[in-house]
C-alpha cells in the first residue's frame, strides 16, 4: 500500500528550504537598521557642531563640544553652563583629541574626522568649515 504523504527527508528539505527563504532578507534588514542608526547618529551629530558653531558667532562664546562614548552623548559647554544631547546607544562615536572640538568665538574649529560605528557598518568623516558653512567629506 502506498502513502500519498511527505516522508521525512521530503518535510525537512521543505523546512530548511523555508527557513532559509526567511532567514536572508532577515539579515540584510539588520545591516539595513544598522546604516540607517549610523546614519542619523551622523546628521544629528553633525548639526549640533553646526548650530554651536553659529551660536559661537552670535553669543561671542567659545564651546567645547565634548563625546562622551560611555554614555553615548554630546556634551556642549561654555563656562559652567552645558547641554547634553543623547544619541543611539548602538553606534560609537569617537572625536580625535580627547573625544572633543573646540569652537571658538567666531565659529571656526580645526578640521578633524569624526567616526561612526554599529556592528559591522561603519563612516568617517572629516569636518570642517568652508565659507561659513561646514562641510562633511567623506573618506
Amino acid at each position: 500500500m502506498k502513502s500519498k504523504a511527505f516522508t521525512l527527508v521530503e518535510t525537512c528539505i521543505t523546512l530548511f528550504i523555508f527557513c532559509l527563504i526567511f532567514t536572508i532578507p532577515t539579515i540584510n534588514f539588520k545591516d539595513y537598521q544598522n546604516a540607517i542608526k549610523v546614519h542619523n547618529t551622523r546628521r544629528q551629530v553633525k548639526s549640533i557642531i553646526e548650530n554651536y558653531s553659529r551660536y559661537a558667532i552670535l553669543k561671542n562664546r567659545t564651546y567645547i563640544i565634548q563625546n562622551r562614548p560611555l554614555e553615548h552623548q554630546i556634551r556642549v559647554s561654555y563656562g559652567n553652563e552645558g547641554k547634553v544631547f543623547n544619541l543611539d546607544k548602538d553606534v560609537d562615536v569617537r572625536i580625535p583629541n580627547g573625544n572633543r572640538i573646540k569652537v571658538s568665538d567666531k565659529g571656526h574649529f580645526a578640521p578633524t574626522w569624526i567616526s561612526f560605528v554599529c556592528h559591522n557598518k561603519k563612516e568617517v568623516v572629516n569636518v570642517q568649515m568652508m565659507w561659513g558653512r561646514m562641510i562633511d567629506a567623506k573618506d
